[in-house]
């Protein structure tokens, strides 16, 4: 059967790279936007970009769906948060959203060449959601 991470990912927001290149998912923008609420976020996350797409390409995988890079963010955030509550013997809900369809990135996020034009390897953090998809366990 499958963990009971594996299904979170059934069930299953938003941060940035910041290097010296360009962000190729969603920008820290956030802060900045007049509706951001600062109060009302109890915890923000900094996500590399190659986390980001290994995690919209880990949901296809799951559920059979696309997704672009906020989803991924997300989707990476909520699943280290459920990582970090297993490990800590905490039970409760971790919720995101599925913000983007994933069709429109089919030439950037879901194109190896692409990936690799970018210097985008995904592969560490495909193994970090495969290890913890399979077992529970979350390795850095």
């Amino acid at each position: 059967g499958r963990s009971s991470a594996a299904q979170m990912l059934r069930v299953a927001t938003s941060s940035a790279m910041h290097s010296s290149r360009r962000p190729v998912t969603p920008s820290s923008s956030t802060a900045r936007e007049p509706s951001f609420v600062p109060g009302a976020i109890d915890r923000m996350m900094k996500v590399p970009d190659a986390a980001s797409v290994a995690a919209a390409r880990a949901l296809e995988r799951a559920i059979g769906r696309k997704a672009g890079g906020s989803t991924g963010t997300g989707l990476w955030s909520a699943l280290r948060i459920v990582a970090e509550m297993v490990a800590a013997g905490r039970t409760g809900s971790v919720v995101t959203l599925l913000c983007d369809p994933g069709e429109r990135y089919l030439d950037k996020y879901y194109s190896d060449a692409w990936l690799e034009e970018q210097g985008l390897d995904i592969e560490p953090y495909m193994k970090t959601l495969d290890i913890f998809l399979a077992t529970g366990n979350w390795t850095d």
